[in-house]
């Protein structure tokens, strides 16, 4: 006996007070289709969350995570570069992306200054400048061209709003500290007013500069916008952000304009990772208070459904005869009285609820009498999401020393010896992981061709290599119940007064032409 499945909504929402932003930039140098998605290992996404805003960089086609809204802005190849912006879902209603048509090097979101308690908006500009050492020789100007278009962008979006400027710039800075002092004014012209930098000194790991570099500095020289690695707290230092086999470097930076300095509570330079040869970097703004809405995931958001019950020959009679009993047929006559007062009802909202209460006084009578009779199955419990089915011990050695390799290159960024290491460790993990991948499906498809006895349970793990979809979860739900409550509304905001009675007398004068009485 199969009870029918229903679910009920819990309408439920956490209430979150936040004083304060979190913002991660990320070069995650995302594999080809073909290797892999780095957001299904959970040591990567561990990193993200916690971030409300998370710009990454190099994504090379869609990205997608639980609790984000994501935006994206891939090349049309998708072979390289293109850049995303994650907003926790909850923040999603004070937000508008101002996304490049013409280019898949930057993106903006703009942080509404009413909803978030600003004195001014907020523009996260999210950049990707291609590396100049590259094999194409076009690479090198067009890294510089949309570095002067950034310049020419934010110098009209400050007009407006506050800037916070970040992304994998491939500029080398070298310890400049990238301001402007007071005395240059004896011997550059500025404009009157202009307002001298006061900061202190920057530091850097890296002493190198580059061509983007000198670029790079003008763009933020003639914003006043201030670089926060190495003079912010949790970066004194000015740590390498990015860690290739042939050397190190800070050609990644996350900066701000003058007047977001004093909210800014810390900047660092997260660590090494085996996802990427770039550092994440972080930083948190202080904000005036204001109030969120947390949803809930979609599994907590809905009831279990019921238990449903096994039907048993042997219980039959019973079943039938529990139903003829006196404690039965009162129960049906009290139905039967509600069911005669609803009819009654002519308020829609009341026979609503009505109907409701006796259909829910049916299924806990027809419920009872079963749970007499019949045995009822046990409630399934969520499952573990488990490694992949090629995933065995020679995997995990390799996993291991790709771990170990990654934290000694991490501690000691500047030893040769461990960067090449680090790079070595993570070639061979691959090829052990994709051999054994190969080494599954090869075999899986050989048991099919031959005939023989298929392994049901490694057959069974196949079912966790979907394809690649976006995650539903709460926030996607309520936000389709709304746009569906507003379009059938009597208070759709597109149609005006007039042009409903308008549209309704249409419709009534269609109606009486089609009637089979005229």
């Amino acid at each position: 006996m199969n009870q029918t499945k229903r679910t009920k909504q819990v309408r439920t929402r956490i209430t979150v007070i936040k004083n304060n932003l979190r913002i991660l930039s990320w070069n995650i140098q995302s594999p080809s289709s073909t290797e892999g998605n780095k957001f299904n290992d959970h040591t990567f996404s561990k990193i993200i969350a916690g971030h409300d805003f998370v710009c990454l960089q190099e994504i090379r086609r869609e990205v997608h995570l639980a609790g984000y809204r994501s935006i994206c802005n891939t090349r049309k190849d998708k072979k390289s570069g293109g850049v995303a912006i994650l907003i926790r879902n909850e923040l999603t209603e004070g937000i508008e992306i101002i996304k490049n048509i013409s280019s898949s090097e930057y993106l903006i979101c703009r942080l509404d200054k009413k909803f978030f308690k600003l004195s001014k908006d907020i523009y996260i500009v999210n950049t990707y400048i291609k590396p100049q050492n590259t094999s194409s020789s076009t690479h090198l100007e067009n890294g510089a061209v949309t570095l002067r278009q950034i310049e020419d962008l934010i110098s009209d979006l400050k007009k407006t709003g506050d800037i916070i400027l970040c992304g994998d710039f491939n500029a080398r800075i070298g310890q400049n500290p990238g301001q402007i002092v007071e005395n240059i004014s004896d011997l550059i012209p500025l404009p009157d007013d202009y307002i001298p930098d006061d900061l202190t000194n920057r530091n850097s790991l890296d002493t190198n500069t580059n061509s983007y570099g000198k670029i790079f500095l003008n763009l933020i020289k003639n914003n006043q916008l201030i670089i926060l690695n190495g003079r912010t707290l949790g970066d004194l230092s000015g740590n390498f952000t990015s860690i290739q086999k042939n050397g190190c470097s800070v050609i990644d930076y996350i900066s701000v304009s003058t007047n977001l300095k004093p909210n800014i509570k810390y900047f660092k330079v997260l660590p090494f990772t085996e996802h990427s040869d770039h550092r994440p970097i972080s930083t948190e703004l202080k904000i005036n208070q204001i109030l969120t809405h947390q949803p809930s995931s979609l599994h907590d958001e809905y009831e279990k459904a019921p238990s449903r019950f096994i039907y048993s020959q042997e219980n039959k009679d019973q079943f039938l005869n529990i139903q003829s009993d006196e404690t039965s047929l009162r129960t049906i006559h009290e139905i039967n009285a509600n069911l005669q007062n609803a009819s009654t009802i002519a308020a829609c909202d009341k026979a609503e609820k009505s109907i409701k209460a006796i259909n829910d006084q049916i299924t806990q009578h027809l419920r009872g009498m079963a749970s007499q009779c019949f045995k009822s199955t046990k409630p399934k419990e969520r499952k573990l999401k488990q490694n992949k089915p090629w995933y065995n011990w020679h995997t995990r050695i390799a996993k291991r020393e790709l771990r170990n390799a990654t934290n000694h290159a991490n501690e000691f960024p500047s030893s040769d010896f461990l960067r090449e290491n680090f790079y070595k460790v993570k070639h061979s993990y691959k090829k052990i992981h994709k051999n054994a991948q190969n080494k599954f499906f090869k075999s899986m498809n050989s048991d099919i061709e031959n005939g023989k006895v298929l392994n049901w349970q490694s057959f069974k793990k196949l079912k966790q290599l979907k394809t690649e979809t976006k995650e539903f979860d709460s926030h996607d739900m309520k936000k389709f119940e709304k746009f569906f409550a507003t379009l059938y509304s009597d208070n759709h905001q597109s149609i005006n007064d007039a042009q409903k009675q308008r549209f309704l007398t249409e419709a009534f004068t269609i109606n009486d032409m089609s009637s089979p009485n005229q």
